[in-house]
């Protein structure tokens, strides 16, 4: 019995080397393979249907025991790859719409007329990043981004792979991929987790499978600009439907500049 364990524990050693000792090209094989990326590239469209969530309303959801379903925004996100962006929010005060179409940012905040916008640094990536429906892991080279593998980390009891990409305008990304089901489950901008644990970042679980792609529905956004460090802004996906007919001119407000 004690030389079962004994073998036990140097098999575990000699697996948890293995993981550690993983290239990038060797990660990402994984990674790609766990995606789907074979069908990937099939994908020209999508479009997102789901509710906004966060801390606060969660807890005032709570404590005014509030029908959750009226109360929480309710979204729809229709991407053109790599070309067009539409977000439209509705909520208990109105409807917003966030629009990035052809290199320009819109948005319409309800009842006012729809103005160019200049978004912070982190909300434009925020927008790159669902526009890439490969993800910028998968079109990396042809992007010319650079990507470098860092030494893996244990976060929470998990061990992560750490991967760095920048990006032509000097963004810098660190990815922290689950060293077990291969998949994104962190993203963090602009500064490691390691170094930096409350760093703007999103927290990805819940991936499903549709259409040969494991699709996250669930992005938990956490900064260090929230006082509370337990406080959070979640987007829950409820629906996914790929290649929907969309058009840039949908992308366009009726008053926009043609």
């Amino acid at each position: 019995m004690k030389k079962h364990i004994i073998c036990l524990y140097f098999l575990l050693i000699i697996t948890l080397n293995n993981v550690k000792s993983q290239s990038l090209e060797q990660i990402l094989e994984k990674h790609y393979e766990a995606v789907g990326v074979k069908n990937v590239n099939a994908i020209k469209t999508i479009r997102y249907r789901g509710i906004f969530d966060n801390s606060y309303l969660k807890e005032f959801v709570l404590s005014k025991k509030t029908d959750k379903k009226a109360l929480y925004p309710k979204f729809t996100l229709s991407i053109i790859n790599n070309q067009a962006y539409k977000l439209l929010v509705a909520g208990t005060f109105g409807q917003e719409v966030y629009s990035f179409v052809d290199g320009a940012y819109w948005k319409d905040m309800g009842g006012s007329l729809p103005e160019l916008w200049n978004p912070a640094n982190i909300e434009r990536l925020k927008i790159h990043l669902f526009t890439d429906i490969q993800g910028f892991l998968i079109d990396w080279k042809s992007k010319r981004y650079s990507l470098e593998k860092y030494e893996d980390i244990e976060l929470e009891n998990i061990l992560y792979h750490r991967l760095r990409l920048v990006t032509l305008e000097d963004d810098t990304l660190f990815y922290y991929l689950n060293s077990q089901t291969n998949l994104v489950s962190k993203i963090s901008f602009f500064s490691d987790l390691a170094k930096m644990p409350n760093a703007p970042s999103y927290t990805i679980t819940n991936y499903k499978k549709i259409k040969g792609i494991k699709m996250p529905t669930s992005w938990i956004y956490r900064t260090q600009m929230f006082k509370d460090p337990n406080s959070y802004q979640a987007l829950r996906i409820k629906r996914i439907k790929t290649n929907p007919k969309l058009n840039k001119k949908d992308f366009q407000f009726k008053n926009q500049d043609q």
